[in-house]
């Protein structure tokens, strides 16, 4: 088949949404698919490449707020039998309206609902009942990560009455790659921990578009804990600084270690160190 896959972020962005984009679509390209990702521009990314794979077209937007990317040139998408949407992608809803001119289905993932602060929240109210709506309900099917949040989900009332197009699928996971193994004495000394400290870790993009991850409730908590309980937090961001000088104010430099963004086995290698991951997160989105 001819997939195009849709995502407002992509690798090397470090994001939930786009990381499950690239591995959907790296399996899809494993299995003979020819699939094609399209996707906003990233300043230390090529305009175009061919990532394992899969063919990935960063474009560039005409007006972007955050990671809301107005990208036009997804209209042009055709020759597809599948297009697939990962939403929300506020910018991104030409991709449906690309699939009605070309005929062709259109499916959606909705990861989150977005949770906005100030006048941004008015916005995504107005959207949501208006371009949102019509992009949701012009889908052939719309996939949730899980059966709860297709119940809960704030979107869910828009949906009435298209129940047989609802269905659930989760997020995959590499099980080959994330596996149990022992855990060496050198593997600590990488975060300047010991084997004898609790760890307890947190993965997030520590950025302004995921404000809501909880950084600072995750600091706080662990000022809480023992001394024997130290911190991993892993991924990157503009609001690093921010979280490393609030950590320095809570007197936790030697019980926290910031990792940055690390490699796909070197994250592996941190799930197999920590003895609790938590994900402190401020909303339900």
């Amino acid at each position: 088949m001819r997939i195009a896959h849709v995502s407002a972020t992509f690798p090397p962005y470090m994001g939930g949404t786009g990381n499950v984009c690239f591995h959907t679509s790296r399996e899809l390209a494993s299995r003979g698919h020819r699939v094609n990702v399209y996707t906003a521009a990233y300043s230390s990314a090529p305009a175009f490449e061919i990532k394992e794979g899969v063919i990935v077209h960063r474009i560039s937007p005409w007006v972007q707020v955050g990671n809301a990317r107005f990208l036009p040139d997804l209209i042009g998408m055709k020759n597809f039998d599948l297009i697939h949407l990962h939403y929300p992608f506020f910018g991104g809803e030409l991709s449906s309206l690309a699939a009605q001119i070309h005929r062709c289905p259109l499916v959606i993932t909705y990861h989150q609902d977005a949770i906005l602060l100030g006048w941004k929240s008015l916005v995504e109210k107005c959207l949501r009942w208006t371009i949102e709506r019509w992009v949701l309900r012009s889908a052939d099917f719309i996939l949730f990560t899980s059966q709860d949040y297709a119940q809960a989900s704030f979107i869910r009332p828009i949906l009435r009455g298209l129940e047989d197009r609802i269905y659930h699928l989760p997020n995959g996971v590499d099980t080959v790659l994330f596996s149990p193994k022992k855990v060496l004495p050198n593997d600590y000394q990488r975060c300047n921990f010991e084997m004898v400290d609790y760890l307890v870790m947190m993965v997030a993009s520590l950025d302004q578009a995921h404000y809501f991850k909880g950084v600072e409730v995750f600091l706080r908590a662990l000022e809480a804990l023992p001394h024997r309980a130290k911190g991993l937090i892993i991924g990157d961001g503009d609001l690093r600084p921010h979280y490393e000088t609030l950590s320095k104010a809570l007197n936790l430099e030697a019980r926290i270690s910031f990792t940055g963004q690390v490699s796909e086995s070197v994250l592996a290698d941190y799930y197999r160190l920590a003895d609790v991951t938590v994900l402190p997160s401020v909303t339900m989105g």
